[in-house]
């Protein structure tokens, strides 16, 4: 299969933008105290990964 530029460059933006806000999300989920509150925080961003090899 034959990528194009825009393909590429796709595939490089969604990466980077999925490492940024998945770091993000750690550094807001480490401000709350609250047992538990970290993982409610995740919860969207790791089925997003998750479902993105899908």
């Amino acid at each position: 299969m034959r990528y194009t530029v825009k393909d590429i460059a796709m595939i490089g933006i969604v990466g980077a933008l999925t490492v940024v806000i998945g770091y993000a999300l750690y550094i807001m989920g480490s401000f709350f105290s609250i047992l538990g509150h970290k993982f409610i925080i995740f919860t969207p961003f790791l089925g997003l990964i998750l479902f993105i090899p899908i």
